[in-house]
């Protein structure tokens, strides 16, 4: 595990997440004069180019370092405020929707949909292999077969979550998603997130329609496994949708089942 089990371990990896992810917007920054630097190089453009652009990095970079002279929590506080498109509670958990890519989320567990051999070879599964490393996937097939009503856990790798909860929730290898199975996976996912003493979990939009929205019957399924769960160290969970079609239609969702239940 990349981080020991201390009272101070989660301010440790707030710290690290916030450094990655200002290493990361000063590489998005960087890359398009390091490109025109590169095509003056060859004579492709004239050095005006790289005047402006080299001004408007100077200027949006200084922006970034004024930022993240901010502590960790109030980084943290800000990028939730900018990216949450709903916020609500559901029992004692706050919840969550937000549009972005789900190892990004500052979490202590992330949930994966899960093949039953373990692998994580697409879709979200790929994803958090891609950015936590090949680690995870090995350390997940030494566990399988992942059935359906089970979860398991393994390392985040290079990730600064603690761990990555794989539960399984289609039958066998393909997306056969039904209510009951959406349910039954999260809800032994989040049991296994309380004995893991988790506090924030992320977990994944995946119940696209062919629209390209959230599906109403499969979404609220998810909803009502959070309402079933009592909560112990779970305080909030987080919602992270790839698209913003199906982002926006799974908040309105939540705000429904809201309206309804209250």
């Amino acid at each position: 595990m990349l981080f020991d089990d201390t009272d101070d371990e989660r301010e440790i990896r707030k710290k690290k997440f916030v450094k990655n992810l200002k290493i990361s917007k000063c590489d998005t920054l960087i890359k398009p004069l390091i490109n025109k630097l590169d095509l003056f190089q060859h004579e492709k453009i004239d050095p005006e180019e790289i005047f402006k652009t080299a001004e408007y990095v100077a200027r949006e970079g200084k922006k970034i370092i004024d930022d993240f002279r901010k502590r960790p929590d109030v980084i943290l506080a800000g990028i939730a405020m900018d990216e949450n498109l709903y916020i609500s509670s559901i029992g004692e958990i706050g919840v969550t929707v937000r549009k972005g890519i789900l190892t990004d989320a500052f979490s202590d567990a992330i949930i994966n949909p899960a093949a039953e051999d373990g692998t994580m070879s697409e879709g979200v599964s790929a994803i958090i292999k891609n950015s936590g490393g090949s680690d995870i996937e090995k350390e997940a097939i030494s566990k399988a077969p992942i059935t359906n009503g089970k979860a398991v856990s393994t390392s985040a790798g290079k990730l600064t979550c603690r761990h990555i909860i794989h539960a399984a929730v289609t039958k066998g290898s393909t997306k056969d998603y039904s209510a009951e199975l959406i349910k039954s996976a999260l809800s032994k996912a989040l049991e296994l997130a309380e004995k893991l003493s988790s506090n924030t979990v992320s977990i994944p939009v995946i119940w696209e329609n062919p629209e390209g929205t959230s599906d109403p019957g499969l979404a609220e399924a998810a909803l009502e496994a959070i309402k079933s769960h009592t909560a112990e160290s779970i305080d909030r969970i987080i919602f992270v949708a790839q698209t913003d079609k199906e982002a926006k239609s799974f908040a309105e969702i939540l705000e429904k089942y809201d309206e309804e239940e209250y």
